[in-house]
């Protein structure tokens, strides 16, 4: 019956480890808390990386022109 389901839904692992739903739902909260905080520090080392790369570009341009 659960791997019915689980085949169904698509969803195997969750459905036979977690036969509650209430366990389900704490497990894709904190899967989605995951991913939210990973995104958020890999958009906050892009935006540093980027800022980082500019001052380098504008410390050679700067050197160029006087030099």
């Amino acid at each position: 019956m659960l791997t019915s389901e689980s085949s169904y839904y698509g969803k195997p692992c969750l459905y036979q480890a977690t036969p509650n739903n209430t366990d389900i739902d704490q497990i894709f909260f904190y899967y989605y808390y995951y991913y939210y905080y990973y995104y958020y520090y890999y958009y906050y080392y892009y935006y540093y990386y980027y800022y980082y790369y500019y001052y380098y570009y504008y410390y050679y341009y700067y050197y160029y022109y006087f030099y």
